[in-house]
């Protein structure tokens, strides 16, 4: 077993991770897309993304989950799982310009933290199951 640690809310150390990964093993069985992180106030990464839409969806879910592919397909019975939560609910997916761009004096962490939630649900691809 191998530990590889890398932080979700940054893409180069999502695609750091999967590199080494490819590295030391052929397939993968499944993935679990459970990172997060929420900031009481706007906080951007260092790639300019704000962080609880990048962890949660864009880097940590998505990303992630795309670069996994060629090691699931290898995998047997291969699955992804995004951990999402009822406070998806909470909101309609707003768009891009909306969840990760609005002025920081109209941030609110449980808003973007229901934006990065329901983005995941639309995540689905299809021929998948499960629901959105």
């Amino acid at each position: 077993m191998h530990t590889l640690i890398g932080d979700c809310s940054l893409a180069a150390d999502v695609r750091r991770v999967m590199q080494e990964f490819g590295r030391r093993e052929s397939r993968l069985d499944g993935l679990v897309c459970n990172a997060g992180a929420i900031t009481p106030t706007k906080t951007l990464t260092s790639e300019g993304y704000e962080v609880t839409l990048a962890t949660h969806l864009l880097h940590g879910s998505y990303l992630l989950a795309t670069l996994a592919m060629p090691h699931l397909r290898r995998g047997s019975g291969p699955r992804v799982l995004f951990v999402s939560s009822g406070g998806m609910y909470n909101t309609p997916w707003p768009g891009w310009a909306t969840a990760n761009d609005a002025p920081a004096r109209e941030y609110s962490q449980e808003l973007v933290y229901a934006y990065a939630k329901r983005g995941q649900a639309r995540l689905r691809r299809p021929g998948c199951t499960g629901s959105a």
